[in-house]
């Protein structure tokens, strides 16, 4: 959902200068194409922003460029997810003494 949406305030900011139902169609097909095998998605996905904004009309580096800020949410939130997993873990360790 995230991701979504930092591919819509793109839009909003015209720099890409496609359609919004262009990001409709396009970001469902990103995440399905991140169920490729790779390390973390890196590279699928800005292949595949290039790939399909490149059809209509955006340019490489600009396409590109959407990926970029994508996987920048997808870490943060995995590691903002994975810190609070850790300090719940360790509320929750006790050690027994024996």
């Amino acid at each position: 959902m995230l991701s979504g949406s930092a591919s819509i305030s793109y839009w909003d900011g015209h720099w890409l200068l496609a359609r919004l139902y262009h990001y409709l169609v396009f970001i469902p097909l990103v995440s399905l194409s991140l169920l490729l095998p790779s390390v973390g998605g890196l590279g699928v996905r800005e292949f595949t922003y290039v790939g399909l904004f490149g059809l209509v009309g955006v340019a490489e580096e600009k396409a590109f460029a959407l990926g970029i800020p994508v996987y920048t949410i997808h870490v943060a939130t995995g590691l903002i997810g994975g810190t609070i997993y850790l300090i719940q873990g360790a509320r929750e360790y006790r050690p027994t003494r024996q």
